[in-house]
Order: structure tokens, then C-alpha cells, then sequence
């Protein structure tokens, strides 16, 4: 398996993740803007952006406990989630033909 087809299998299977994650609000805010960065890289051929989103979204994940008086965590949001099967669907696909120049690209440098 080429690096390509590696980072699309580890986003395919972190979105598949982010479908069984609470959050709260922001949190989800912070995800659909992930998954915003995600699409556009994708259509745009641009790896490096690709891995930067997913990163992105795997660091928005909750690891730690919910503190007395935080936000209440909830289940995705049906609009993140249809997002989010069209968007496993199209990775399940041909990636674009050729990526954008440049973009090959490391999360820290971006």
C-alpha cells in the first residue's frame, strides 16, 4: 500500500471514529471546520493539507474526563454526520488525478 492509499485508509477510519464521539458544541464546531479543511484537500489533490486535517481531527477528540460545570458532551449532529458518509463515500473512491503542486507538505510547516 502507497503512503496515498495509507492516509486515505486512516481518514477513512477516523471518520468512521468521529460517528462515535461526544463532544460538546464547540468541539463539533471545531470538527465540521476539520471536516471542511478535509473535503477541500481532498477535491483538490493536496496530500499534505489532507494530512494536516487529519490530524486536525483527531485532535479534537476528548481523552479526558468531563469536568463538574463544562458543557454538556452530545452525539454528533445529524448534519456532521451526513457529512461525514458522503464524505468515508468519496474516499472510498478514485483519489483526484494529480495533486496540487507543493503539496506534499508537513503538518508543522503548514
Amino acid at each position: 500500500m502507497d503512503q496515498r492509499a495509507a492516509d486515505t485508509a486512516k481518514a477513512r477510519d477516523l471518520l468512521r471514529e468521529v460517528l462515535e464521539w461526544w463532544l460538546t458544541a464547540d468541539d463539533w464546531s471545531v470538527v465540521e471546520q476539520a471536516l471542511d479543511a478535509l473535503s477541500r484537500s481532498w477535491v483538490q489533490g493536496d496530500i499534505g493539507s489532507f494530512r494536516c486535517a487529519v490530524t486536525d481531527l483527531e485532535l479534537t477528540d476528548r481523552v479526558r474526563a468531563t469536568r463538574i460545570g463544562e458543557p454538556p458532551l452530545t452525539a454528533a449532529p445529524e448534519q456532521i454526520r451526513e457529512r461525514i458518509v458522503v464524505l468515508v463515500h468519496s474516499l472510498e473512491g478514485s483519489p483526484p488525478a494529480s495533486p496540487a503542486s507543493g503539496s506534499d507538505t508537513n503538518h508543522a510547516d503548514a
